[in-house]
């Protein structure tokens, strides 16, 4: 091999030998406990009045299983970058054997979003790890005025989701509320019987239900899309071409399947019916007049068997004033208001 070839070779190898060596250590930094690193109650102080303490778990992977020791430097920023009154330094020792080392460092901070950057020096290199958290104020109980709603959720929520809304203080969870449909195979909508409820099992449900309100949460339901489970949706054709959500193919089946959910939950107070039915748009492959005729029919339903309902229409003010305000016949004694989606 001509001396040229071999320098150039030789030089390679030692350049991967030192990248290799550089990347063979890292660090790690991680808040401990939390929800999605969001937190109300960590560590309290003795009084009432201190701050409250996260632990940041910050953790060395050595690149060798020679001893050492490690210089860790922390400082957090707030939501706009800029720094925070809170630093941190601290020696670490590194044993020998290479085993991972953690440290836990302790944060204080008031209500706020931090991120927070940690820059280890171990010999010559630096290594640096980033994380970020949130303190809110402890949730108050109960429902209060300015509660908060979630929107355009696929179900209620569960585990440390459902844990996170508790901790930022959200108290309704505006949800897609029907329950699994108990059916099988693709072609139920047209082996069921027309006009007629389909077969639903609440047990999932249920049990999300039962941890929500647990969780001092409640539900704003959505009546619709149209009924879907099994791999098929009960909706007219032109929806399912178009790929839009309704309307349903079935208004006397989607309004019965509606009435069991509503009986089976006699507690709920308040629904939203449909969601953003923009004419040939989004959720409503049909006309205006059609629209009205279900919203009508469903309305007169929940009211028969309970009276103290309150419906609201889940539109925009344009729907509104374009396609129910005219017809009174559709919505005068019927709904108690709109939700404004825009």
């Amino acid at each position: 091999m001509p001396a040229g070839r071999t320098l150039l070779l030789l030089v390679a190898v030692l350049f991967a030998g030192r990248a290799c060596a550089d990347e063979t250590w890292s660090v790690n930094l991680v808040p401990q406990g939390g929800t999605h690193r969001i937190f109300t109650r960590a560590t309290e102080g003795r009084t009432a009045r201190e701050p409250k303490i996260v632990l940041l778990r910050l953790t060395i992977r050595p690149a060798d299983d020679r001893a050492t020791r490690a210089h860790a430097a922390l400082a957090a920023a707030d939501i706009f970058g800029a720094p925070v009154a809170w630093k941190e330094e601290a020696e670490i020792d590194v044993p020998a054997g290479g085993k991972p080392v953690e440290r836990y460092i302790p944060f204080l901070g008031g209500a706020g979003y931090y991120a927070i950057r940690a820059e280890v020096r171990l010999g010559g290199a630096v290594r640096t790890a980033w994380t970020d958290l949130g303190i809110v104020p402890v949730p108050h109980p109960g429902p209060r005025p300015d509660s908060l709603f979630a929107s355009n959720t696929s179900g209620l929520k569960s585990g440390e989701d459902l844990e996170l809304l508790e901790a930022i203080g959200m108290k309704v969870e505006r949800v897609h509320f029907t329950p699994e449909l108990a059916v099988h195979g693709q072609d139920w909508p047209r082996e069921l019987p027309a006009g007629q409820a389909v077969p639903l099992d609440f047990t999932r449900q249920d049990k999300l239900w039962a941890e929500t309100m647990a969780r001092g949460l409640w539900a704003l339901p959505v009546v619709g899309y149209s009924l879907s489970g099994g791999g098929a949706t009960d909706s007219v054709e032109l929806a399912r071409q178009l790929g839009m959500y309704g309307p349903p193919a079935d208004y006397q089946r989607f309004i019965r399947t509606w009435e069991a959910i509503l009986r089976h939950y006699p507690e709920l107070t308040t629904m939203e019916f449909w969601n953003e039915p923009w004419i040939f748009g989004w959720t409503w492959a049909a006309t205006p007049g059609e629209y009205r005729r279900l919203q009508k029919q469903f309305c007169q339903m929940a009211l028969k068997l309970n009276p103290r309902y309150r419906i609201v229409a889940g539109n925009s003010t344009m729907f509104v004033a374009d396609n129910i305000e005219p017809d009174p016949a559709c919505w005068r004694g019927l709904l108690q208001g709109i939700s404004h989606h825009p």
